[in-house]
């Protein structure tokens, strides 16, 4: 079967800007769900559960046929990003206090 890659050069942008572009898509489309889950429980249980999530598996499912590369800096940029959430997250708890 036909596998058509996602990632190619288009329009002068980087096969790896289109990947991190692809990482910040997949990792704030996936947010905006689990923050539906997450408005209905503590913060401080809302940090345990997100500290659970393991992003880049689920990032690496939907890359599953793209080369190496690719798979290497989106799952950098989303373990970046869910990193930075979490850390956001437990400032505002602490805040809160």
């Amino acid at each position: 079967m036909f596998q058509e890659n996602r990632f190619e050069m288009i329009d002068g942008d980087s096969v790896a800007d289109q990947a991190e572009e692809w990482a910040d898509t997949f990792f704030f489309n996936l947010m905006n769900i689990i923050n539906v889950f997450f408005a209905q429980i503590s913060i401080e249980e809302t940090i345990i559960r997100l500290k659970s999530i393991d992003f880049a598996a689920l990032a690496l499912d939907q890359l599953e046929n793209e080369p190496e590369e690719i798979k290497t800096i989106a799952l950098a940029r989303v373990s970046e990003l869910a990193e930075t959430e979490i850390s956001f997250i437990e400032a505002y708890a602490e805040q809160s206090e």
